[in-house]
Parts: C-alpha cells; structure tokens; sequence
C-alpha cells in the first residue's frame, strides 16, 4: 500500500481511511499544516487535527461512498473533483451526497493533499 503513490491512490487511501475510520492513516495523507473546509452553513474551517477528531462520531454509523472522480494534474499539482453519497452503515440507505475538493501536491517523493472541502447537496 503506497498511499501518495499517485493522486488516484492518495484519493482511494482517503475513502478507505474514511470508511474504516483510521485516524492515523487519514492524518498522513494531509501535509501538516493542511486545511479542510465545510462549505455547510455555519463555514468551519478544519486543521486535520480538529476534522480528524469529529469523523468517529459520524462514520461509526454512516460511509462515504465516492460516485465519481475527475481529476486535473499538471506537472506537480493536481485538483482533483469527487461525488459522493453518504449513506447508513447498516441498511446502506443513501442519506445525503455531496461534493469533494482536493488540492493534491506532489514533494518529489509522494502526493500529498494540501486543502480537503466539501459541500453537500440542497
């Protein structure tokens, strides 16, 4: 498993972190001094620490699902736009869905995710 392989496999490590709700794993996605923005009435705006430290309340009962994914690289930048559902962990009704934005970079070794936002659907 090499996480900051590609934006791809940085993306798909995010998800899987998600889902399983490995903090640790999260936390190395994101560049330290990462922001993270919940673009959902009132704005919060996240370092990874604080997001990191609300997600088990909210994935023990729910999973995010990504729908799809573009994704918009030149040379050691990339965007990178993804749909997704979040739905029951139990009885996989869909709940809400949503969009993602990341901002991924690239140190010469690895990807990165430099900013994570997010909005949900009306």
């Amino acid at each position: 498993m090499n996480d900051g392989a590609s934006p791809h496999e940085l993306i798909d490590a995010l998800y899987a972190g998600l889902n399983a709700i490995e903090l640790a794993r999260l936390k190395a996605l994101f560049l330290p001094a990462a922001t993270i923005v919940r673009v959902v009435t009132p704005m919060t705006v996240h370092t990874v620490d604080s997001w990191a430290s609300g997600l088990a309340s909210v994935f023990t009962a729910n999973e995010e699902l990504e729908l799809s994914r573009r994704v918009d690289q030149h040379g050691v930048l990339a965007q990178v736009t993804s749909r997704f559902v979040i739905r029951d962990r139990v009885t996989k009704a869909p709940l809400r869905s949503g969009t993602n934005a990341f901002s991924l970079v690239h140190d010469g070794s690895r990807w990165w995710l430099a900013s994570a936002t997010w909005v949900l659907d009306a």
